[in-house]
C-alpha cells in the first residue's frame, strides 16, 4: 500500500497561476510514478471518511466532503460551504 500527501503553503499574497501550476505538475508527475509502480491499484472513497477527516481536508472530485470545495477559475481550491458537527 502507497500513500502520497504533498503540502504546499504559501501566504494569499505570493501565490500565483505559475505557482499553482509548478504544484499541479509536481503531483502529476508524483501519481505517474505510483501508477506505474501499481499498475493495476484503485481507490475507494465512502462515508467512513469523516471518521478520519472530519474537517475535509483530503480533497477529490467526487469524494466524499468534495461538495464542501470548489475550485476557483485560476485554479485554487476553496471552501464552498461551511462544515457542520454532525
Amino acid at each position: 500500500m502507497a500513500y502520497s500527501l504533498i503540502i504546499s503553503a504559501y501566504p494569499d499574497s505570493a501565490v500565483s497561476v505559475d505557482v499553482l501550476d509548478r504544484v499541479n505538475a509536481e503531483v502529476i508527475a508524483g501519481q505517474d510514478v505510483l501508477r506505474n509502480l501499481t499498475p493495476d491499484s484503485g481507490i475507494y472513497v465512502n462515508e467512513a471518511t469523516k471518521k478520519y477527516d472530519p474537517d475535509v481536508v483530503l480533497y477529490g472530485p467526487g469524494f466524499v466532503g468534495s461538495d464542501y470545495w470548489t475550485v476557483a477559475s485560476d485554479g485554487r481550491l476553496c471552501q464552498a460551504t461551511e462544515l457542520s458537527n454532525n
